[in-house]
């Protein structure tokens, strides 16, 4: 089952549920939008809902390599004088800042299945795994009572991990400043000067010196997507798991 099979799974327990409807004022059984809903109602909406932020998230990061190597040049780009370079960056930059978005996205996730009461705000690795210290969080201990799953969600903490200070640079200080992108960002500096016929002949090597760079961070990125996809899978297998009994203890009530 793909991680995305997961967010399917939960939909389709929603949507059955919705569909035994019962449109009267006042209804005895069934769903009815004109009522607040029952405990379990709530339980399946806020669970689909936070799982469908973790995997929305999982396809933005996609878009962001995908985008990246589709760049068109057109007159608004000109127009604002924004470069192939400044395009790059941009959806560069837009990855690292939601890579780390995946765990927060995810604890609420984590907190919705376990019923924790968790506002958003204490959704963090700090309250819900370990804190700076390497020290157990405050809310540990829910987390551990599903075998597995603290020790994935560490899995997954310590892999987004590789990325985080630079995107703590980007946030806060600076423009993300890999080496190997300093040519193709001189390239480009150069052909927004004056026009120039010895440099006008250069274009097409620099597009293709540019081409071969953006296609090695695009296959760069979408590895790495797939690898948090990878490592969701088992996460997503266990809270599913404690959704459907959870579930289909409260719809028996």
């Amino acid at each position: 089952m793909e991680t995305n099979e997961y967010l399917q799974h939960l939909a389709n327990v929603a949507s059955e549920m919705a569909k035994n409807v019962d449109m009267v004022k006042n209804p005895m059984r069934g769903f009815n939008p004109h009522r607040q809903l029952h405990r379990y109602e709530q339980y399946v909406l806020d669970c689909l809902l936070a799982m469908s932020e973790i995997e929305g998230l999982v396809r933005q990061l996609n878009a962001s390599a995908i985008l990246m190597a589709n760049y068109r040049e057109s007159k608004k780009l000109k127009e604002q004088k924004i470069s192939r370079y400044d395009y790059i960056i941009y959806h560069i930059e837009g990855h690292l800042l939601r890579v780390t978005s995946v765990i927060d996205r995810l604890l609420i996730f984590v907190n919705k299945v376990l019923e924790m009461g968790l506002t958003d705000f204490k959704c963090k690795i700090i309250f819900m795994l370990e804190d700076q210290k390497n020290k157990k969080g405050k809310y540990a201990l829910y987390v551990e009572k599903l075998p597995g799953l603290y020790d994935n969600l560490m899995t997954l903490v310590k892999y987004i991990d590789i990325f985080r200070e630079d995107r703590n640079i980007i946030a806060h200080s600076k423009e993300i400043a890999y080496q190997d992108l300093r040519p193709i960002q001189g390239y480009h500096l150069i052909l927004q000067g004056p026009t120039d016929s010895n440099l006008t002949k250069y274009k097409s090597l620099i597009k293709t010196k540019t081409d071969k760079k953006v296609k090695q961070y695009k296959n760069e990125m979408l590895l790495f997507n797939k690898k948090i996809s990878d490592l969701l899978y088992p996460i997503y297998k266990i809270l599913t798991a404690e959704f459907d009994q959870r579930y289909q203890n409260y719809s028996q009530l």
